[in-house]
């Protein structure tokens, strides 16, 4: 785990050294963080947001089998997991297990949140299953823009 997390940081050095010197960028064969999107259901419906507004898109939570499948493949290069793209993540029932299982496998977790939906309940358990990093969004969704 420690030589994975050394070698992404070597990679992020490399990368900003060739930036700085405008030299060509090799990425390697995967990408350095792992976006994954639980749900793309959201329980808001913010005038600004895509999702909120989006009525004909079917709605739907991503299969376990799904997300072990790439969590696998991916994690021998990979040293972040986000769990988030249009969707609230907390609306997975089984968001616990992801991010317990993505910590698991060496990953730093991280998860975008709207955070209506955190209560001292799910904060417990999103900190027992090992979350190392939450963003929150903050917005007026019934604010007129």
């Amino acid at each position: 785990m420690k030589r994975r997390k050394l070698r992404g940081r070597f990679h992020l050095i490399r990368c900003a050294f060739a930036y700085t010197f405008r030299r060509s960028v090799s990425t390697g064969p995967m990408p350095y963080r792992l976006w994954l999107e639980p749900t793309n259901t959201c329980n808001l419906h913010c005038r600004m947001c895509p999702t909120g507004q989006d009525r004909d898109t079917e709605r739907g939570f991503m299969d376990w089998d799904l997300f072990q499948c790439i969590v696998d493949a991916a994690s021998n290069q990979t040293t972040e997991l986000i769990l988030h793209h249009r969707g609230e993540p907390l609306l997975h029932p089984g968001i616990g297990e992801m991010i317990r299982y993505g910590h698991s496998c060496g990953l730093r977790t991280i998860l975008h949140t709207n955070a209506t939906l955190l209560d001292e309940e799910m904060t417990g358990m999103l900190l027992s299953a090992g979350l190392d990093l939450s963003l929150i969004h903050i917005s007026e969704p019934t604010r007129p823009l």
